[in-house]
């Protein structure tokens, strides 16, 4: 994993961008002790770089509109608040590859599905016995439910990721 920039999941001791796996797929039960906020990375392309002035007036227009992605509606106060989210953007001086003069790198979760997986996990959680302690897990149905509001939460990071780059970078390209 990678060194953990937000004070409060360093305190926790909470990785950043680990991946945790348990059993193999084929029973029903989620660990409900980890908290998700689906954090990843855009990276996208720019032929020319805009000034900075121009970057920051985009990013005070986008904090000042209301967005929405099949109906969640985007905390865009939140984007780029304290903590590890971030844009970035690079200059490409030589690559063996074909790239564009400038490299964006855009990092930012999906804090909108954040309560609702609390609220699951505090209805919903039972509490088992492990030699860690005693720890909350959801199992068949509910354990079905987070996992489906995990996957819809995935896709709304990467579309959110999608529609601040593009409404940051007009013209820019999406490399991943």
């Amino acid at each position: 994993f990678s060194f953990q920039t937000n004070s409060i999941k360093f305190r926790d001791s909470v990785p950043e961008g680990a991946k945790i796996i348990w059993g193999d797929g084929s029973y029903e039960f989620i660990p409900t002790e980890m908290e998700f906020d689906f954090c990843g990375m855009l990276v996208g392309g720019l032929e020319t770089a805009p000034e900075i002035e121009v970057i920051l007036d985009k990013l005070h227009e986008i904090g000042n509109r209301r967005y929405e992605i099949d109906g969640v509606p985007i905390e865009t106060v939140e984007v780029f608040r304290p903590g590890n989210h971030f844009l970035n953007l690079y200059r490409v001086s030589s690559s063996n590859i074909n790239l564009p003069g400038y490299i964006a790198v855009l990092h930012s979760a999906a804090n909108e599905f954040r309560d609702n997986l609390i609220k699951l996990v505090t209805e919903r959680a039972e509490r088992i016995s492990t030699p860690f302690g005693i720890s909350p897990v959801l199992c068949k149905g509910a354990a079905e439910q987070y996992y489906r509001l995990c996957q819809k939460a995935s896709i709304f990071a990467l579309s959110k990721r999608r529609l601040l780059f593009e409404e940051i970078f007009d013209g820019g390209t999406v490399i991943t």
